[in-house]
């Protein structure tokens, strides 16, 4: 059985993927990955070196969504029902995204024979993983043996993910991060700044959306998305890891504006 990664692992998994999402962000040589205060170091062209802290965000608890509607609730036990049915025979932990068709209105009788389905595709395709790398297969829902209440159905391999995901993205709700929380977190890092720049001329920040259960799903909300933060950091990047999905935010320093 592989092993878990260790919390070492799995951030430098997180700074390879935002590095390559976007190359703007801490360009160098990895010379300090130790996990001492910030959490790596990187080497620029110059011979400046760069600090890079990380972080991971999750949902804040006190939701007030409201409950999901039939439809919604009934593609979310597909998915968890066609997990259950996989994993009897199949310990692979992987992310499955199944999306319905727009005039499919399954009710609970259709949930055992859609999640069936669901899971045999999974279980024909999670032969042809290499367990060394990531990879996506989009199995085809157009066959004429496929059921036509079954839009798309994504299966993704990470090999530092150690927690299965089988969800629908329309059933549940996904978090979105404020303007307001971000800052919150940003200057909850800056507490220990200035013990950072001790070991590095520049430190940046890498904020994590890991999300890896339907109830952790976030995303950044738009307005999010266009602030300028005010921080001491030189450089704020937004991942989320399952989409594969990056920002750098807009940043100035803190005497400049307060948000």
């Amino acid at each position: 059985m592989r092993s878990r990664p260790s919390k070492r692992e799995v951030e430098a998994h997180y700074l390879k993927l935002a590095r390559e999402r976007l190359p703007e962000f801490c360009p160098g040589q990895i010379v300090d990955d130790a996990g001492e205060r910030p959490d790596f170091l990187v080497r620029r062209h110059d011979g400046r070196i760069w600090g890079v802290e990380i972080t991971c965000l999750y949902q804040e608890g006190g939701s007030s969504q409201p409950p999901p509607k039939a439809k919604d609730a009934n593609a979310l036990r597909i998915a968890e029902r066609a997990q259950a049915i996989f994993e009897r025979d199949i310990s692979i932990p992987l992310s499955v995204s199944t999306i319905l068709s727009e005039p499919a209105n399954p009710n609970r009788s259709d949930v055992e024979r859609l999640a069936r389905w669901v899971a045999q595709e999974v279980a024909n395709n999670a032969v042809k993983f290499d367990r060394s790398k990531k990879a996506i297969i989009e199995i085809d829902t157009l066959r004429v043996d496929s059921p036509p209440e079954i839009a798309s159905l994504r299966v993704c391999y990470m090999p530092e993910v150690t927690r299965s995901h089988w969800h629908s993205p329309r059933a549940g709700f996904v978090g979105l991060v404020d303007a307001n929380r971000m800052q919150r977190e940003i200057r909850k890092k800056e507490t220990r700044l200035s013990e950072y720049l001790k070991r590095c001329d520049w430190c940046a920040l890498l904020l994590v959306a890991e999300g890896f259960a339907p109830s952790e799903a976030l995303q950044l909300a738009e307005t999010a998305a266009a602030a300028t933060y005010a921080t001491g950091f030189v450089s704020v990047a937004w991942l989320e890891v399952l989409e594969h999905r990056g920002r750098i935010l807009r940043t100035v320093p803190k005497s400049e504006q307060s948000l």
